[in-house]
């Protein structure tokens, strides 16, 4: 299952991978006839059902079989249900049995009569890429200190620096809800600020001009409700986060962090190229 910080969805990245010429797919599961009197078997994939027709003989037949039934929508119901037709059909799970029929990669009608001529039918592991989806999305907002889809953030906390300049920790910015000085002694708002009067925003870098001079230097003593993210990933950002998914599986690059989760593969960057960590830092966010 893709996190909530996932910069692309699992087709979006089997597109591009197929384009780039990456290997997704993997067996999911081997299938034949064992009908003796047939004079022929064969099955046909689509995107929603697979067709197992018998020709000549007792199990002569067509059996169709349609993924999104409660009882096939996994290989391991998918199987059962094949298996389960008396109709000479052995089927066997090759991948995980908990992955989706529909995955299955669409094929023209083949011959698979008897065991020797047994066909493996293969799918893209879409909780394989998940994981690196989920990995990489990971990586890039710890690595770019920020978050990228749109959130609202509520009484956050800034230390004035001094400056006349200052920049939310969020970005870019959709709107600005409050913005005030804080008194975190007696827990009270001491000034609240006005838009254009007293402060600017930029809102593509997050940045805040402040309007009478400098944002007074002390700890915690400012305090920001915002919305900032993007509603929207950019097409860049996708790309990005793509491009280094294809890196790990092409250039078998991955290094598993063990203790920080269970599951995901996070990527250690200094196995990246430079021209991916260049295209990291465009998406830093800025401190001063």
């Amino acid at each position: 299952m893709l996190n909530a910080n996932a910069l692309v969805t699992v087709e979006e990245l089997k597109n591009y991978l197929e384009i780039a010429g990456a290997n997704i797919q993997t067996p999911f599961l081997s299938l034949y006839n064992s009908s003796a009197d047939a004079t022929g078997a064969t099955f046909q994939v689509t995107a929603t059902t697979i067709i197992l027709i018998v020709t000549g003989g007792t199990n002569a037949g067509t059996s169709t079989l349609t993924f999104a039934d409660a009882d096939k929508n996994t290989l391991g119901e998918l199987v059962i249900a094949i298996n389960g037709l008396a109709k000479g059909w052995v089927a066997n799970v090759q991948g995980l049995s908990s992955s989706d029929s529909a995955d299955l990669t669409i094929k023209e009608s083949t011959d698979c009569l008897l065991i020797a001529n047994q066909q493996i039918i293969y799918g893209s592991n879409n909780s394989k890429l998940e994981r690196y989806i989920n990995g990489t999305s990971s990586f890039l907002e710890r690595e770019c200190d920020r978050s990228f889809h749109s959130a609202t953030y509520t009484d956050e906390e800034y230390d004035g620096n001094g400056r006349t300049k200052m920049w939310l920790k969020q970005f870019p910015i959709t709107s600005i809800a409050a913005l005030s000085f804080y008194d975190r002694y007696s827990k009270t708002t001491a000034y609240a600020m006005t838009e254009d009067t007293d402060y600017y925003v930029d809102l593509d870098t997050g940045r805040l001009d402040c309007a009478f001079g400098i944002w007074s230097k002390d700890t915690r003593n400012i305090r920001v409700t915002y919305t900032a993210g993007y509603t929207t990933i950019p097409d860049d950002l996708k790309v990005l986060c793509m491009d280094i998914i294809d890196f790990q599986m092409t250039k078998k690059r991955m290094i598993v962090a063990q203790g920080l989760w269970k599951e995901n593969t996070i990527i250690i960057k200094e196995t990246l190229p430079k021209n991916l960590l260049l295209q990291i830092d465009q998406f830093k966010r800025i401190i001063f």
